[in-house]
């Protein structure tokens, strides 16, 4: 299948592009961990009260996104949102408090703009824990069923992605 054009941050058309992987890195029980790893699957276990069987990085800039296998058969999107400046962070000139304090509050934003919609008919993951720490905050939630968005939105002719976004909006009022 051709992949689909998109438009980069310049606004640019780009006609080449490979597709988003199912996942970046791996690991499941048995395999070494990294200390940033290995403390994610503690937090994640801790939150969720079940073991760690198996990890899929779907995205890792300035927020951390798993998927994660637990021991008793659940799967679940998990986060990792540090409220501190980190490598791919692109606000290390901007005093450390404003980070901390903005990326607290956007968190608090995307939790309570997803309990708002979990009321409506769009589909958005449920909530399954949540937890705030002095440097990071911490997100599990449930996995939609269908396919991956990132991988079929391109392939949505413009009518069809214009469609869909109006009838989202309608469904929220």
């Amino acid at each position: 299948m051709k992949n689909p054009p998109y438009w980069d941050h310049h606004g640019v058309k780009q006609l080449n592009w490979p597709p988003p992987p199912d996942s970046f890195a791996d690991w499941k029980v048995g395999d070494d961990l990294t200390p940033e790893q290995e403390h994610k699957i503690r937090k994640a276990e801790e939150l969720l009260g079940s073991p760690v069987q198996q990890t899929s990085l779907f995205a890792e800039s300035v927020n951390s996104t798993l998927r994660m296998i637990l021991a008793d058969e659940r799967s679940i999107i998990f986060r990792q949102i540090p409220f501190v400046a980190n490598e791919y962070s692109h606000d290390h000139s901007i005093d450390a408090s404003l980070v901390h304090s903005w990326r607290k509050r956007k968190l608090d934003v995307e939790i309570s703009i997803l309990r708002f919609l979990e009321k409506s008919a769009v589909p958005v993951p449920k909530i399954i824990a949540s937890s705030v720490s002095d440097n990071d905050g911490y997100l599990a939630l449930d996995i939609l069923p269908g396919k991956d968005a990132l991988k079929i939105y391109g392939f949505l002719n413009d009518s069809a992605k214009a469609c869909h976004a109006i009838l989202e909006i309608f469904y929220l009022f």
